[in-house]
């Protein structure tokens, strides 16, 4: 069908560029001129949901087809008769900023300011005019060899509750299609038909109520907050209270672009700036500071402290009078006891420290052989410990020591040391070095997916439902779809024994690859800094019914592989399970 409209409008598809959110886009060339333009067809199953991607490609072409702006990707026309059943745009020959910061990582503040301002301009250009983008994100960004931006994947006007219909260059990373079967089909602990309902649940703990948050300008200047704090620092960022400054991440960063970041992350919706704002700030070169000129000699010397204050060394005291026998006077005058005051010889004055020295040193040594007993320290009273020594290596010493076939209680052998050192260790042991904690969330969060995995498998093997509900953040709707799983399982036991079809199941992850955010998914910053998000490969165990029609699951005898996209949050109970959705394999 959509190889027929194009030739009838006299273009031939060449190549697939980009699919995903129920629209795939292609690279056509007009048949006369070769002329090359993309083109974004809606493949959704649903007819309800074809129909909006229909009107949303007409209300596109009507409002933007007469007001190109040089930061967003021109649209022409659309396909079809009727409805319109394709999306014609211009074709643009670049990388997208997504891909960019995949081959290249974080990139430089020189390089990120230009394409911020070039997309805050593509923003502003929407806001004038009553639309907003919608969906801004990395895959949106299109940058070519000579140095533009340019910005796809727009729009809706602005206070609408309609999601932006798909389109662009990049692949969407959403998830498309219908349902995968229905719930009461079958027995199915493979999640098949929690493609959906997990991704709506939210990681505030809350599934999505049929109600999204309406689309705005503000929320536009916070998505390409975002979008710029990951172009320079890799990570998401976190709400206003607990996110790392700009400074320490990226210290390279010029003062003006931190500033105009941070303000554009503002929790306040209505303290952000708008994009026109933006755009100013990000095309500003930064300020060029004035070379430090050499400051005026003094007198004295001084040091200067990070918080400016100055500090000045102290005078010199003169020693105290040395006796004659050690000093010989030189010419001048003499105290009546004996005693030079004024010309004192400064090298016998440093001998007569070093021979002090030595002597303090030759004490030291000789007490350190006297208290040495055998090669250990001094063995001290019955009652205390030794110095230095802790519970862990006094314990089985004590117990080497006590005679064989001696009665004798722990607490009378074992030092056990005061609250005071217990509590020196444990804070002892809670330093970390920098940029450790970051390494051990991410640690920690791969052993709760395996975890996680593993004990939702182990309640519904046992018919637990409260054990199966505690591995989902709260409220989950893939808690409730795994409790109604075990209550069918339970009914479906008619000889009384217990023993369910899902009793033996158990399931382990092989893999775990971390991926980046589903695009579109709604979280807050907030809840992306405490999320990570993987395509893991898990097997299942203990399975012997058939498995659910399009499960994307492989038999590999009795066992069976999927790949699922799993995402988990810390909550103030641990991490937990957000979203589970299975993962179609490669053909």
């Amino acid at each position: 069908m959509t190889d027929t409209v194009t030739q009838r409008d006299g273009l031939e598809l060449v190549e697939k560029l980009g699919e995903g959110g129920g629209t795939r886009t292609w690279l056509a060339r007009e048949r006369t001129t070769h002329e090359k333009f993309t083109v974004t067809f809606s493949v959704a199953q649903d007819g309800e949901q074809r129909r909006q991607h229909e009107d949303l490609f007409a209300a596109l072409v009507d409002t933007w087809s007469h007001a190109p702006h040089p930061d967003l990707v021109s649209v022409r026309a659309t396909l079809g008769d009727g409805a319109s059943r394709a999306l014609v745009a211009d074709h643009v020959r670049g990388q997208t900023l997504s891909d960019a910061m995949r081959d290249r990582g974080r990139l430089t503040p020189e390089e990120t300011a230009p394409v911020l301002a070039a997309v805050a301009r593509g923003l502003a250009h929407l806001h004038g005019r009553g639309w907003v983008h919608g969906d801004v994100a990395a895959h949106h960004v299109l940058l070519t060899p000579d140095g533009r931006t340019f910005v796809d994947g727009y729009g809706v006007p602005a206070g609408s509750r309609t999601a932006p219909v798909p389109w662009g260059v990049a692949d969407r990373p959403t998830v498309d299609g219908a349902p995968l079967g229905h719930a009461d089909a079958s027995l199915d602990p493979f999640m098949t038909s929690a493609a959906h309902a997990g991704s709506e649940v939210r990681v505030g703990g809350a599934a999505s109520e049929g109600r999204p948050d309406a689309y705005t300008a503000a929320r536009d200047v916070h998505a390409l907050g975002v979008l710029g704090w990951l172009a320079l620092t890799g990570r998401h960022p976190g709400p206003d209270a607990h996110r790392v400054p700009l400074t320490l991440m990226c210290p390279s960063a010029p003062r003006h672009l931190v500033l105009m970041l941070e303000a554009a992350l503002a929790d306040d919706a209505a303290a952000r700036p708008s994009a026109q704002e933006l755009a100013a700030g990000f095309s500003a070169s930064a300020p060029r500071s004035k070379p430090a000129g050499r400051p005026p000699e003094r007198m004295t010397p001084e040091v200067i402290r990070a918080d400016g204050t100055v500090v000045r060394p102290r005078r010199i005291v003169p020693l105290r009078p040395v006796p004659r026998r050690l000093v010989p006077p030189r010419r001048g005058r003499m105290s009546p006891g004996g005693v030079a005051v004024a010309g004192v010889d400064t090298s016998v004055r440093r001998r007569a420290w070093l021979a002090a020295a030595g002597v303090l040193g030759a004490a030291a040594l000789t007490w350190g052989f006297v208290a040495w007993d055998d090669g250990g320290p001094v063995a001290g009273s019955a009652g205390e410990a030794p110095v230095g020594s802790g519970t862990a290596s006094s314990a089985p010493e004590a117990a080497a020591r006590t005679p064989s076939g001696t009665n004798s209680r722990p607490d009378e052998s074992t030092p056990v040391p005061d609250d005071a050192g217990a509590s020196r260790g444990a804070s002892q042991q809670s330093v970390t070095a920098p940029g450790e904690t970051m390494q051990d969330k991410d640690g920690e969060a791969r052993r709760a997916v395996e975890g996680l995995v593993s004990a939702r498998a182990a309640a519904l093997a046992a018919g637990d439902e409260t054990a199966a509900a505690d591995v989902y953040v709260a409220d989950s709707g893939l808690a409730a779809r795994d409790r109604d799983l075990i209550r069918r399982a339970k009914a479906q036991d008619t000889s009384g024994s217990g023993f369910t079809a899902l009793s033996g199941v158990s399931m382990d992850v092989v893999r775990l690859t971390e991926q980046r955010p589903r695009a579109g998914s709604g979280l807050t910053p907030a809840e992306a800094a405490r999320t990570r998000t993987y395509d893991a490969e898990v097997r299942t165990r203990g399975w012997h019914g058939e498995l659910p029609t399009g499960s994307h699951v492989t038999r590999q005898g009795d066992e069976a592989l999927q790949t699922l996209r799993i995402s988990v949050t810390h909550t103030p109970q641990g991490w937990r399970l957000a979203d589970v959705t299975p993962v179609e394999a490669a053909p």
